[in-house]
This record gives structure tokens, sequence and C-alpha cells, in this order.
């Protein structure tokens, strides 16, 4: 719309102007007109017939290319005056693609030019009047962008003027200017140089051996720094699109590859080519004394892949981390320390040489006087700083291990009872190792039977309770189920029913919890409830509405906190003064669980506790609210929308809710749509729960006998 480009309107005036052109030959004239009905946008060329006096300034850039000016130019959409095709670009410079014997038109011609219409910017057809040779007929820029002048092929890479088949070309032309003396390292250089799919890519070269200067030994495994004098040839896109050298006083690395390599094996021959693969190499030499092959390569690009100091290649080439060396050094430094036990030294020297990347532990002994501020957290575990520190590998530096963490803030945990040194022993603290960062082992000298394990502070907390030592049950919300035990058996002193039959009920609910989402069943004073409303009634119960003033607990990362003014249903049994077993039954059928399931569906109703009637002494059961009513309130609300995926969604939570009761032992012995309630009133809020949990009871036991 922006252009007031109409394509319905230039598709009838291009059939329209169908009968001012023509090319005399059928088959071209239907595949332009093809071509010109394909537009779609106002971008889009106008393919053409173009005829040949409209060319002028014609100069042969290749055997078949030639540069020209085209007269009149080509049609483009002018969104600017009248919205419609003009010829505005007088004397476009274009390219002019001759197509050698061309006269007699065949499939594979008309292919070759919808193929150049795809890819490049192209105007349209031409002929030359004497020879009958067609023309195709390109926009410069777009052209010398895209395609080579030398051979008129796709350039390789576009960007850099890179033409792979010239590439080829002249190293072929270039293979008599040098040799290896040797037939079949020329066939390997030859093989790999033929192989280069990009101009950026390293031209394998036979370089001289008096094109080193300041050759100097490196290690003792024949490995040598020194400076080519020529340096290798490199493709330069600046300026003439062809290899030059410019990198003269190349820094390289001359590396002997085997002491009998004057001998031309496969092996050897399969070695250079590993090499290739695997480093920048530049090329092969041979010195001339000796008579060793030598492959030349990148000075910057080795030392980031091999060690300076071996000569191995590094496990860790980003930080310089060498494992061979690394083990060197832990093996020098054995004699340095000792435990004084030599089951212990041995386990760890196996696991310091069991080390894998640079930021793996150093697993070491470390003397008790390294400890202060030693603080008790449990019977078997203190915090403590470690005044040292452990060991790091610094590769900011010198590529070597330090100690820069003094004051670390550890933990050691004792492993009592360990008079002597056993399996048992050994194979826990691999344990430990293997699932904590552990950065070694001591022993307390007051103490010398126990041995103790020194692991990262932060690591462990994360793990571990900072209270009581023991894992937590979730460490993602730091929840410890021994911690919250004891809590709530501390706490039972500090509430009562006044029953000691719902005391009891209400404890061993409260001790059933397994995760941090598990609802604290309570007793909870009636004087917590307002706003109550009735909303149900039945033979032997009343149901209300009620807001929570304190509300539920719930936990938040590392206590529990309330949701205050939580709306709740009451359930008021009637005449239950007396507690049953059937109400005792009820309760513990209600669920305290969340099953790790956000929205609750697929479950039973949750009960929150129990409270009492002041006035009428009759038990009350908290329970979750369930705002959308029964299901048969439910669907009246939302028959229009209950589709098949709602209906399977609703089927599948009721089959949830009855597997957790049938695996209770249990059987739901009135269980109908009234007894299935909905949490929200809307009908994309398809979480549902069975309640009615008086009705449940043990299987394969007569009912009246379970009262």
């Amino acid at each position: 719309m922006r252009y007031k480009w109409c394509k319905p309107c230039e598709i009838s005036w291009l059939k329209e102007n169908f009968t001012k052109w023509t090319s005399e030959n059928e088959q071209i004239d239907n595949l332009i007109k093809k071509m010109q009905l394909g537009i779609s946008d106002h971008k889009d060329l106008i393919f053409e017939w173009i005829p040949y006096y409209q060319f002028n300034d014609i100069k042969e850039l290749s055997h078949t290319a030639y540069s020209a000016r085209w007269k009149n130019g080509p049609l483009l959409y002018n969104c600017y005056f009248k919205n419609e095709y003009t010829r505005n670009s007088t004397n476009k410079a274009v390219i002019l693609k001759y197509l050698v014997d061309s006269q007699n038109i065949s499939d594979e011609f008309l292919n070759e030019i919808i193929i150049y219409y795809n890819k490049v910017k192209l105007y349209g057809i031409s002929q030359i009047p004497n020879t009958k040779d067609y023309i195709i007929v390109f926009d410069e820029y777009k052209y010398l962008e895209n395609c080579c002048i030398r051979c008129e092929k796709y350039l390789t890479n576009a960007d850099y003027k890179c033409c792979r088949p010239c590439q080829i070309d002249w190293l072929k032309e270039n293979f008599t200017n040098w040799t290896s003396g040797n037939e079949q390292i020329d066939n390997l250089i030859q093989k790999i140089q033929l192989g280069i799919n990009d101009c950026k890519d390293v031209i394998f070269e036979w370089i001289p051996y008096h094109q080193f200067n300041n050759t100097e030994e490196l290690l003792s495994n024949k490995t040598y720094s020194a400076i080519w004098k020529d340096g290798p040839l490199m493709y330069d896109h600046t300026y003439k699109s062809e290899y030059i050298r410019n990198s003269e006083n190349k820094s390289v690395i001359l590396k002997n590859l085997l002491a009998d390599s004057q001998n031309i094996t496969d092996g050897f021959l399969n070695k250079i080519v590993a090499h290739y693969k695997e480093f920048q190499i530049y090329g092969i030499s041979q010195n001339s004394s000796t008579k060793d092959y030598i492959i030349v390569l990148n000075q910057d690009q080795y030392f980031k892949i091999v060690c300076n100091k071996c000569a191995n290649k590094y496990v860790n080439a980003e930080y310089e981390w060498c494992k061979l060396c690394q083990k060197s050094y832990l093996k020098n430094n054995f004699t340095n320390w000792t435990s004084k036990n030599k089951q212990i030294d041995k386990l760890i020297q196996k696991m310091q040489l069991k080390i894998n990347d640079y930021d793996d532990t150093i697993f070491e002994w470390i003397p008790y006087n390294q400890f202060n501020d030693i603080k008790e957290l449990s019977n078997t575990t203190h915090s403590a700083r470690w005044k040292d520190g452990p060991l790091l590998y610094d590769y900011h530096s010198k590529n070597e291990n330090i100690r820069n963490s003094a004051n670390k803030a550890v933990i050691i945990k004792y492993l009592f009872c360990f008079q002597n040194i056993t399996n048992e022993l050994l194979n826990k603290i691999i344990a430990y190792y293997n699932k904590f960062q552990i950065y070694g082992i001591s022993q307390n000298p007051s103490t010398k039977n126990n041995y103790i394990i020194v692991l990262n502070q932060d690591k462990y907390f994360k793990i571990f309770c900072d209270k009581c030592g023991n894992k937590y049950a979730n460490m993602e919300y730091k929840w410890c189920k021994v911690c919250q035990k004891n809590y709530l058996k501390e706490n039972f002193a500090s509430w009562t029913s006044n029953s000691e039959q719902i005391d009891k009920l209400i404890q061993e609910m409260q001790l059933k919890i397994n995760d941090y989402k598990d609802i604290i069943f309570e007793w909870i004073p009636y004087y917590q409830f307002n706003d109550i409303k009735e909303i149900g009634k039945g033979g032997f119960a009343k149901v209300y509405s009620a807001k929570w003033r304190n509300g539920l607990l719930y936990w938040d990362k590392k206590e529990y906190k309330r949701d205050l003014n939580k709306i709740v249903a009451l359930k008021c049994l009637n005449n239950s003064q007396n507690i049953s077993n059937k109400f005792l039954n009820e309760v513990k059928a209600y669920s305290i669980n969340d099953f790790n399931n956000f929205d609750n569906s697929g479950e039973i109703l949750k009960i929150y506790g129990i409270s009492q009637n002041p006035n009428t002494k009759d038990y009350v059961m908290v329970l979750q609210y369930a705002r959308g009513g029964n299901f048969n309130n439910w669907l009246n609300n939302n028959c229009k929308n209950f589709n098949w995926p709602n209906k399977l969604k609703v089927l599948n939570n009721i089959i949830n809710g009855l597997n957790e009761i049938h695996q209770k032992r249990m059987v739901h012995r009135d269980l109908h749509t009234g007894n299935i309630l909905f949490k929200d009133t809307y009908y994309w809020a398809t979480s549902n729960y069975i309640s009615d949990m008086g009705s449940c009871s043990i299987a394969d036991i007569p009912i009246l006998s379970q009262f």
C-alpha cells in the first residue's frame, strides 16, 4: 500500500505490452513472458527482450563477458510519479555474457537463464545480430559482486572476491615451481593444496629449510621455534585478489615428526595429514643436515593448543591447562607432605592423580593447625576457617597452582571410631569425594582415632541443613524434614484441643510431612474464622465458607509464613461432641500431601486442620475451599465449553484422585458428581478434587465393622 503497487494492474500492463516487442523466437518470447508475469513486488526486476543496438561502449572483460552501457536502461516502478514503470537509468552500466553457439534453443539453455535470474540481478536477454548468439544482461555491480571476472563462475566467497576454480588453476600451474625431491611428499602437498575450499584456508607448501633462521630448541622432543623469512602465502582480497607473501619473518614452530622420517611410509604421511587437521600447518620442510622431515606450524596457534613445557596438547586449551604437567607437579610434591599413614597417603595420591580439568579440586592432606575459628554445628560437623586455603589453578599469571583463598570458609566433618584404617573408612571418604567438593583429609591431634574430611562450606550448605547437618529433603528450598519435625514436636506443648484423641491425631498428621509443600495440619481456634456463610447442608453435616484470619502455614525458602485471610470450607459435623472412629478416619482420608502438583488437580480435597464450635461443641473440619462448586454446578455454567480436551482433563483428575485413595487401601463408597468439586468457576480451570472422604472405607472390610 505504501508504494501504491497493484499486482493485477501491473500484470495487465505487461500483457498489453507483449505486442510491442519480440525476440523473433517463440521459446525465448514465452520464457520472457513467463518471467515477467512472475513478479510479486514493486522491487522485482522486469525481465526484458533488449535489442542489441541498445548497447554501446562495449569492452571485453574475458572470453565471454563484456562491460557495456545500456542506453535506455531498465524498467523501474516509479512510486513518486504516476505510480507506473519508467526508464530513468539511462546509460546503465551492465555486463553482457555471451552464450557461445546458442543459436539453437534447448531446455538446458533456458534453465541456465532461469538459474542466473534466481541468483544474480538479471535484466534480460539480447542477441548479437551477426553471430545470432544470445546474450544475458546483468546489473554490473551485482555481477562483479558475485561472479569471477576471470572464469565467469560464481565466487566461492563473495566478500573476499574468492574464486575456488581460479585458485585451483593457479596452484596447479605453480606445481612446477617447487619440489621436495620426493614424489610421495610432492603428491601429498598437491593433494592438500587442491583440497582448499576457501581463500582463507592455509596454503600447505614445500618450504626449503634455508628459509628458516633464528632456530632455537624449545623442548627435548625435537621442537623448535624459528623465523620463516618469506612467510606464508596469503590471499589478498583488497588489491588484486591473488596470493601474495606479506608476512615476512613469520614466527613458526618446527616439529620433527620421526627420527627415521627419511623413510616415507603410509603411517608417516597419515601423521602429517592428522597434524594438518589438528593444527594450522604451513607446510613441510626437511633438515638439510639430518634429512629429517619437519612440519611447520603457526606459532601463535600452536601455543594456544600445545603446552609450552611438555609439548603435549592441553586438556583445556581455553585455560592453557596441561594434565600431564599438572600430574607431574603433584607427583613431585608427594614428598612435601604426609599424613603419617601409608594407606591415607596412598589414597590422597590416587585422588590427586584423578584430576581431569583445570577446575578440579586438588585433594590434599591438610594439617589440623591450618584450621581456626572452629564452631560446632552438630556432633560430627563444625564450621572453620582454613588459613592457607585450597590449591587453585591460576591461568591469569603463570599457569600454575597457587593458594589465593586465605581463610577459606570450610566444613570439617568427623569420621568417628576408625582406630584402624579400614576399607570402610577409605570407601566412605571416596563416597564423599564423589558426591561433594572435598578439599582433603585432616586429623585432630587430640583425638587421633578420628579422621576429618574437609568440605567446601558454600556447597555443603546447599545440600545439608546448617542446623542439624542432615541432608535437605528439598535442596532448592532448603527444607529440612528432620528440623521441621523436631520444631513441630517442640511446639506440641503450645497448643491443645483439650481432647487427647484430637491432639494425638493432629500430632500424627503433622509428623506425616514429607515435603516443603505439604500442609501443616493444625488445631485452629474457632475465633480465627469470620465472614462465615452456609454453602451446603447434608444429613450429617453443614458446610460453610469462611475467612481464616491467620491462614495456612506455607514454606517460604527459609521459614514458614501464613497465607492471611485464607478462604476455607468448614465442615461442621452434627452431634460430633463425642469423637468417633468414623470422624477420625474421615480426617485421615483427606490429603495433606501435595504430590508435586502445582494446582492440586487430580487429588483428593486438602484438609488444613480441625476446630470446634464453642457453642455447640461440634467438631469442624477445615478444608480447601472449592470455588467452582460441585460437578453439576460447574457443568451448568460451562456446558458450552466442555469440549473433549476439557473432558479428558477432568476425567484424568478423577482417576488420579481415586488412585490416591486406592493407594491407601481404601475405596470411596459414594462417588458421584456432587462429591467432585472444582477449584474455580471458569471453563478453562479444570482442576477438580474428590470430596466427602467420610464415605471412604478400608477395602475388603464390611462397612459397619469399621465404625
